[in-house]
């Protein structure tokens, strides 16, 4: 495992003291679920998910060959979450990400995406498979190799995205899309999604929904 396993954490702040993450490794080897433990933080499935979690403050350089192009890596994000509650991700400066900024899955709830810079990213800013109470503010995502934001609840999701909170982020360019919502026909409820106030210089807001 190259990731900071946060299975059954509690009560943690993860403060960087102007530390620099390397993570090294070839998050597109050994399939989906191999790299949740190429993320810089992770709460892999199956196992106890972390409650009251901060992660403040690092720089994160990932080993994305080519940035800003979708990879197949998808878990491996700077922070990958299978449920967990009351986390905060703040003040991250990341470049490399195969993966997303946040991957938000199996009811994660009570999350704080806010004031981060992701240089690039493989995938999307936030991707919300399957949470609720989510707030993502203030935050620049300059080149994101699929969206910027991503709400795709899975068939087999345990349910779907709700109370989501999207403000004030600067986006530079995406591959796919400004946002996307549920691409695969999931048939899981979406609701209460507020996109408010955000400015992209590079694309456009450029909004796919897909619930068939």
């Amino acid at each position: 495992s190259s990731c900071m396993d946060l299975r059954a954490r509690h009560n943690l702040y993860f403060n960087s003291n102007a530390a620099t993450l390397n993570n090294v490794a070839d998050a597109n080897a050994g399939g989906l679920w191999a790299s949740q433990l190429s993320a810089f933080f992770a709460s892999p499935f199956p196992g106890t998910p972390p409650t009251h979690i901060k992660i403040d403050g690092f720089v994160a350089i990932g080993a994305n060959p080519a940035p800003g192009t979708i990879q197949t890596g998808e878990n491996a994000g700077f922070v990958t979450l299978y449920g967990g509650t009351y986390i905060e991700v703040c003040n991250i400066t990341a470049n490399g990400l195969y993966g997303d900024l946040a991957t938000l899955n199996q009811r994660a709830s009570n999350i704080w995406v806010h004031d981060n810079h992701v240089i690039d990213c493989g995938r999307s800013g936030v991707s919300a498979v399957c949470a609720a109470g989510v707030l993502v503010e203030s935050n620049a995502f300059d080149v994101c190799g699929y969206c910027v934001l991503d709400i795709e609840p899975e068939p087999s999701s345990v349910a779907g995205v709700s109370d989501l909170l999207f403000r004030a982020n600067t986006v530079g360019t995406w591959a796919n899309s400004f946002l996307s919502i549920d691409g695969v026909h999931s048939g899981q409820l979406i609701s209460d999604v507020t996109i408010d106030r955000n400015v992209v210089t590079g694309s456009s807001l450029l909004t796919v929904a897909s619930t068939g």
